[in-house]
């Protein structure tokens, strides 16, 4: 926050049990404060610039529609006056009619001079508003350039595969990542009762023992 970024994390991400308006004083905390002037004026732009924030302000962030439960996490991180804004997912989980009203308040922002790196899945609208654009995959980038030079096909192949050139870019496995290692128990079995059942059904004791895990794992959550 004191370098000038905020965040918007995927989910919003909104204190649900508090009010609109003490939703958007949190956002102050380590910026401004709500008694001070910067911060009375951040919080009444806010309400200004999201009108239906202001109409709400004193109901529970919980009661919001997702739409507005959106607007308010992105005005949450905007009262910082941010020079950077991280705007994580944006349109998950919402009507596209609705994400189209949020991508408006995305353009506004970017002319208003506020950088914004977005990570987004909504192709569409996502090349409308972007002055560059990365495609990644598997944490590489697969395609690259300006809106007007990618299309939504030109993303999709990134990802699926459907042109030579990005046939041709090699995308390593992604790296392994730390395991629980799990103690599992087949009462009166040994592995060389494991070796003839996993025969017995044209399996690996390997992957037997990893059908256990998943049902354990899936227990466990």
């Amino acid at each position: 926050a004191h370098l000038g970024i905020a965040h918007v994390p995927a989910g919003r991400g909104i204190f649900g049990s508090l009010s609109v308006a003490d939703n958007l004083r949190l956002g102050l905390y380590g910026a401004a404060t709500d008694r001070s002037t910067a911060g009375r004026q951040r919080l009444d732009e806010m309400l200004e610039t999201f009108p239906i924030l202001a109409e709400k302000r004193s109901q529970p962030a919980a009661q919001l529609s997702g739409g507005q439960q959106q607007q308010l996490a992105i005005a949450r991180a905007l009262v910082q006056a941010p020079r950077l804004l991280l705007l994580d997912e944006m349109s998950m989980g919402l009507a596209p009619t609705v994400v189209a009203d949020l991508f408006g308040i995305v353009g506004g922002l970017r002319d208003r001079g506020i950088a914004i790196i977005m990570v987004e899945q909504f192709v569409g609208q996502a090349l409308k508003v972007a002055d560059s654009v990365l495609v990644l995959e598997q944490g590489r980038v697969v395609a690259a350039g300006k809106p007007s030079d990618l299309s939504d096909d030109d993303v999709a192949a990134a990802y699926l595969g459907g042109s030579e050139a990005h046939k041709a870019v090699h995308i390593p496995p992604p790296p392994a990542t730390a395991r629980e290692t799990i103690q599992i128990d087949v009462p009166g079995r040994d592995i060389r009762d494991l070796e003839r059942l996993a025969a017995a059904n044209a399996t690996t004791v390997s992957t037997l023992l990893q059908g256990s895990i998943d049902i354990l794992l899936a227990e466990r959550t």
